[in-house]
């Protein structure tokens, strides 16, 4: 239900950092491609890596496996 610039100026003035990794800049309004429900404000890197995994759980959480399998 947020316009464009509500998003914005709402991300801007209460959230100020990227709600995944933290990283504080220019943040995009994440949004569920199903019901289109503001889940909340990413940075670019973590948008896209959301949207790449296709907003799956098991897909985001078989990366997190790999990488750690990977460390070892």
């Amino acid at each position: 239900g947020f316009s464009r610039i509500q998003a914005e100026e709402f991300a801007k003035n209460n959230v100020g950092h990227c709600e995944i990794c933290g990283v504080h800049g220019k943040l995009h309004v994440d949004h569920c491609h199903k019901t289109g429900d503001v889940r909340g404000f990413l940075c670019m890197g973590c948008n896209v890596a959301l949207g790449f995994m296709k907003d799956d759980p098991e897909v985001l959480l078989k990366a997190a496996k790999y990488l750690i399998a990977s460390q070892k």
